[in-house]
């Protein structure tokens, strides 16, 4: 719902000491005078020629941050108005400086508004929240959507507004494209777009793309350094270091598959450790027995008796008788001899008949001892120890557990690099669908061109230039002006493009009516470019039905360059500004 688009009629507030500012269709001029050995900070400060833009952005859902002019202490609780042609009808809307305050609206047919005002049942008024009523004057002022919410929806009213009511403390008049130095390139290129009369939604759609860049951007820089360094890593490297972890996960599984757990296993291994050193122990002494068995059997062979016969065949061979008593004696102690030599070998019989039997025994136990060990290594040939298949399943689970970690990094790289490459085919599509949207619409851009080359040609003698490029980067908007590094060139820049937005805007009908200059405008311009600017500004205000409203220091108002005819005190108001006094500034009262 976009209505009848008017014009400011009065500024007042209930500070008993305020001037009330009333204005007229067309040019008006707001000026202050500037004292005698006055600096220009001081002129400006002192006034309150600002402070009236200030009123305005204020009353038209602005926020006041510290160190606002609305924020001081000797205005607190004091409440705002301004008159203004809104939505087909004129109102009167009403702020306290009070933050929490909402905004009070008072005028026909506000109800059929596209949000409505709540009533307040303790006054009685129509009042808005904050965002509502930026989301209203959104939808009144520049035809746009209330479905959406108003902090998120782009363009917002906040967004637009500013380009025609540009303020110094945003540094808005440093750069034609932007109103403040806080803006972003996103948000510049979607609020001109949207006054050009041009496809926003191609802007916006590239700033999304453009904030995902950054996020994927920033994303791939933490997965290269700092704590998250090696956590996800490249797609390529990633998949071969999967395939060769699921080979080594497949090959464990098998052997966990034909893994036979043995119970008792390292019982099993400590007796056929045993074992074995009893076979050893056996084989030692069955060595040393055969050895006991040879050394009786030859102990055995060369035990006999003594050989008295041949004493005896000596003895008679010499011719000589051995005596009795001596023969006697000789067989006593042969038989002696004889007893001692069976008793000898008898011993020796029974060592060798005890050591057989031993290694018998010991061919027994070694027999058995050799079976039990067979049994033993066989079984453990056929299986392992629990322990073993514990350790095996835990690095088999270890392997798992790697090898999903790794699949899932590597999910992550792959998702990475295809958004990166979806990034790059929208910003192409984006791209393709910003060309299309320019041809299509060459008449509005044509307009555009054509609007700022009269503007500038009526200040100068060689015209500017307006271009609006489509580029992979968003639409870029440019003007030049012969001399345009001066700073009072600049200015023109602005004030010719500011004026080129309004006359776009009156043609689709769209806007809010008036355009609010402060004196910054002028600096560094020269006298006859400042009132060949306010000529100009007369003439199209009159021509295309739209109020400018300037504020200067009454020095600045260039009487003698004006050309001939023009009646300029015509559209100076009525109330005048002075620093001169401390009841002579607009908030009549010195801060």
């Amino acid at each position: 719902m976009i209505g009848k688009i008017g014009m400011i009629h009065a500024i007042e507030s209930t500070l008993p000491s305020f001037k009330p500012v009333r204005l007229r269709p067309g040019l008006n001029l707001l000026l202050a005078t500037r004292s005698r050995g006055a600096t220009d900070r001081q002129t400006r400060n002192g006034a309150g020629k600002t402070s009236l833009v200030e009123i305005v952005h204020f009353l038209l859902g602005g926020k006041t941050t510290p160190g606002h002019v609305l924020k001081q202490e000797a205005l607190a609780g004091q409440e705002f108005s301004m008159r203004l042609d809104l939505g087909g009808a004129e109102v009167e809307i009403r702020r306290s400086t009070d933050d929490r305050s909402p905004i009070a609206v008072e005028g026909d047919g506000i109800l059929r508004w596209p949000i409505a005002p709540k009533l307040e049942k303790k006054t009685g008024r129509r009042i808005f929240a904050h965002d509502e009523w930026r989301a209203a004057l959104g939808a009144l002022m520049f035809g746009l959507p209330v479905d959406i919410p108003s902090k998120s929806s782009k363009p917002s009213f906040r967004m637009l507004f500013p380009y025609f009511a540009r303020r110094d403390r945003d540094h808005g008049f440093e750069d034609f494209r932007r109103f403040g130095d806080k803006q972003g390139d996103g948000d510049q290129q979607i609020a001109l777009t949207y006054l050009l009369g041009l496809d926003a939604s191609i802007p916006l759609r590239l700033e999304e793309t453009r904030e995902r860049e950054a996020a994927l951007k920033k994303l791939k820089s933490e997965m290269t350094r700092g704590e998250f360094a090696g956590l996800v890593g490249k797609a390529a490297d990633l998949r071969t270091e999967l395939t060769v972890l699921e080979d080594r996960v497949a090959k464990s599984a098998a052997e966990l598959a034909g893994f036979r757990v043995v119970p008792q296993y390292q019982e099993l291994e400590a007796e056929a450790n045993t074992i074995t050193a009893q076979l050893a122990a056996l084989s030692n002494e069955v060595q040393a027995l055969d050895e006991r068995v040879d050394h009786l059997r030859g102990a055995m062979e060369s035990e006999r008796p003594p050989i008295y016969a041949d004493v005896e065949a000596a003895y008679h061979d010499a011719g000589l008788v051995l005596p009795g008593l001596i023969r006697r004696r000789f067989e006593e102690v042969h038989a002696f001899h004889r007893s001692v030599v069976e008793n000898r070998r008898a011993h020796l019989g029974a060592e060798l008949d005890q050591a057989e039997r031993r290694r018998a025994d010991i061919e027994v136990e070694r027999a058995r001892l050799g079976e039990r060990l067979r049994e033993i290594l066989a079984t453990l040939e056929t299986g392992r120890a629990l322990a073993t298949y514990t350790k095996l399943q835990q690095e088999h689970a270890r392997l798992v557990a790697r090898t999903e970690a790794i699949r899932q990094r590597l999910t992550i790289a792959e998702q990475v690099e295809l958004r990166s490459a979806e990034l790059q085919l929208d910003r192409a599509s984006l791209y393709k669908r910003l060309v299309a949207d320019h041809h299509e619409e060459r008449e509005q851009i044509t307009a555009a061109i054509r609007a700022f080359e009269s503007l500038s040609r009526a200040l100068y003698e060689q015209a500017g230039s307006l271009t609006i490029d489509p580029t992979p980067r968003g639409p870029q908007v440019d003007v030049t002006i012969q001399g345009k590094r001066s700073k009072g060139i600049t200015k023109m820049q602005i004030f010719c493009f500011d004026m080129m937005l309004m006359e776009l805007c009156r043609a689709r009908g769209i806007g809010p009516g008036f355009l609010v200059h402060d004196s910054h405008i002028f600096d560094g311009v020269d006298s006859r470019q400042v009132a060949k600017a306010l000529e100009l500004g007369a003439e199209r205000t009159e021509r295309l039905g739209f109020q400018y409203v300037v504020m200067l220091n009454e020095d600045q108002l260039p009487r003698e360059s004006f050309r001939a005819g023009f009646e300029v005190e015509r559209h100076v108001l009525d109330v005048r500004l002075t620093d001169a006094t401390d009841d002579g500034g607009l908030f009549g009262i010195r801060f």
